[in-house]
């Protein structure tokens, strides 16, 4: 995943979580997503997100098989830069 870190948010979690990250979108709306540049996610440390991504919550589904915890972090600071945006 490593440079295509934001081609694997768009394949992955852009379904819920749109590009923006906002989870304004058609799914992210209808299961109460919170938008991932949020006062409350963004004040929870880079474990929190991490964790989420590797174990799942609810009903988004685990990554850790699919993704190493390295490019799990990548991906945390990918959802960084879009709440900086």
């Amino acid at each position: 995943m490593h440079s295509g870190v934001g081609a694997s948010y768009i394949a992955k979690c852009s379904a819920c979580h749109p590009r923006d990250g906002s989870g304004a979108g058609t799914i992210g709306r209808s299961m109460r997503i919170p938008s991932l540049s949020s006062p409350q996610v963004h004040a929870q440390s880079d474990e929190d997100p991490a964790s989420v991504t590797s174990n799942g919550a609810s009903k988004m589904p685990a990554y850790k098989k699919k993704y190493s915890s390295e490019d799990i972090q990548r991906l945390v600071a990918y959802i960084r830069e879009l709440a900086r945006k």
